[in-house]
């Protein structure tokens, strides 16, 4: 919940990059899918940037997600 009542925040004051940040390090699938649903060109920059990762350490919440927003670019 407290997770939830800081997106709207961070939201609310234009910062939506720092909920991404915050979901992606909490891995909170449902939060990102939300923001990407409505704004596609940050789910095609955001899947990008972590496909271009070498160590991989997202490579499992970009899948779901993908499975969930495909991977249209």
């Amino acid at each position: 919940m407290l997770y939830w009542l800081l997106s709207l925040f961070f939201r609310a004051v234009g910062c939506t990059e720092w909920v991404v940040v915050l979901a992606t390090l909490l891995q909170r699938t449902q939060l990102l899918l939300e923001l990407f649903e409505t704004d596609t060109g940050l789910w095609q920059a955001y899947n990008r940037s972590l496909q271009q990762q070498e160590d991989g350490l997202y490579s499992d919440l970009v899948v779901k997600l993908q499975e969930k927003l495909g991977s249209a670019e």
